[in-house]
């Protein structure tokens, strides 16, 4: 909304110039509207403020600031799809017929990234995810993220990369992963560019860690090990 005495060139461009007096130009920066291309993304606004040389001495003068923008659809994020480096698809209780180098989680949307990789919430975190195999008694019990159940092993991850592009992490093992069951979680930690968590439980609500269980079975001659697949 354009206050009156301000004048606005440039609506609905990457380049917004308002000209007016300070009340004015406040005003109609009270009713401006951010446009986005995109459904998820963040943005930058620069603002440059310029007197124009209308008062005071030593000419035009300028003042400069930057915000923050973040576009999101209002829906927590979810995890698309599971698979291998290789392209295997991690179906639930899916037989592999060779050890994955690594497993990739597509997600539905992008997720937060921020420098490093030990922030909460970071996609990049290893502490984001859980991988364990069963313990001596042979089943996996650990059904969330946190401390394992039981007498269930911890699986480490070595590296997780991510490719903001395809909303893919990569999840590097930090061991070869030998021919049994595993578990896999992304957990309710992890979250978008608008800090919603991740919906584990696709409910369409933020919480819960999402978790699936695959197993890896380089003897098994058939595609798939649903009706073999035991713990």
């Amino acid at each position: 909304t354009v206050s009156s005495g301000a004048t606005v060139a440039g609506g609905g461009t990457s380049m917004l110039t308002i000209s007016g007096l300070v009340g004015e130009i406040n005003a109609t920066l009270d009713g401006l509207t951010y446009l986005s291309t995109e459904v998820f993304t963040s943005d930058a606004l620069s603002i440059v403020v310029d007197d124009l040389g209308a008062g005071g001495v030593g000419g035009p003068l300028q003042a400069t600031a930057a915000v923050s923008v973040t576009i999101d659809d209002g829906n927590p994020p979810a995890v698309e799809q599971l698979a291998t480096l290789s392209g295997a698809s991690l179906d639930p209780c899916n037989a592999l017929d060779a050890s994955p180098a690594a497993l990739t989680v597509t997600f539905s949307e992008p997720m937060l990234d921020p420098p490093g990789d030990d922030t909460t919430g970071d996609v990049t975190n290893p502490a984001s995810y859980g991988l364990v195999a069963p313990g001596p008694d042979g089943r996996i019990d650990t059904d969330y993220c946190g401390a394992v159940a039981g007498d269930d092993i911890v699986v480490g991850l070595s590296a997780v990369d991510y490719d903001d592009a395809v909303r893919t992490a990569t999840l590097t093992p930090s061991s070869v992963l030998t021919s049994q069951s595993y578990r896999l979680l992304a957990c309710a930690t992890l979250a978008d560019l608008a800090h919603q968590p991740l919906d584990g439980l696709a409910n369409r609500g933020s919480g819960g860690d999402f978790v699936r269980r695959f197993r890896v079975d380089t003897d098994n001659a058939f595609a798939n090990g649903y009706f073999d697949c035991g713990h």
